[in-house]
């Protein structure tokens, strides 16, 4: 199992250092707030924020509607749990509304007064389903799994579950400005 998340995180780094093509969509502000530990007794409230840049890894190379998309975040719990990541997913657009983002990625956990998750470092895969306005702002749901992947004797693991605003930068909020 310490095999298997070692070669994620190398995978990732790996793809992230391949360097991005640049697509023609502008970089994302994503704020959210949700459950964290929803699937458990101790469910706290959780507030993130992450930017997604609009670059997209080998866009065009399985349809123009899919690219590789990077992104770096952080989220707090109201029981003083924090975490700060950093990933890739698989953005596919659909009708130019519809958006389905799995991603996989990596981090650092603080405990605080949350759960303990049995190491500081962790693992972070999920799928978020959400609609692109016309002026390109998302709404959408994002739900998450954290594990360190057996990497520690301690892995209960755990699920967040966040409904998210995506905000472009520098964009207007009228499509035809």
């Amino acid at each position: 199992m310490r095999f298997r998340a070692l070669a994620a995180a190398v995978a990732l780094a790996t793809a992230a250092a391949a360097g991005p093509s640049f697509a023609d969509g502008p970089h994302h502000l994503i704020l959210g707030s949700g459950a964290y530990d929803f699937l458990d007794e101790d469910t706290a409230a959780v507030f993130e924020a992450e930017l997604r840049p609009g670059w997209r890894i080998g866009e065009g190379l399985i349809s123009e509607d899919i690219g590789l998309a990077p992104f770096i975040g952080g989220w707090f719990t109201t029981e003083g749990s924090a975490y700060g990541y950093t990933g890739l997913g698989i953005e596919w657009v659909i009708e130019d509304h519809y958006v389905i983002f799995p991603f996989s990625g990596f981090g650092f956990y603080n405990q605080g007064d949350g759960k303990d998750l049995g190491s500081f470092f962790e693992f972070r895969s999920g799928v978020e389903i959400g609609y692109r306005f016309d002026n390109g702002y998302q709404l959408g749901l994002n739900v998450t799994h954290l594990s360190n992947a057996g990497i520690s004797d301690t892995n209960p693991g755990t699920e967040l579950i966040t409904f998210r605003l995506a905000a472009p930068l520098g964009g207007s909020l009228h499509p035809d400005d």
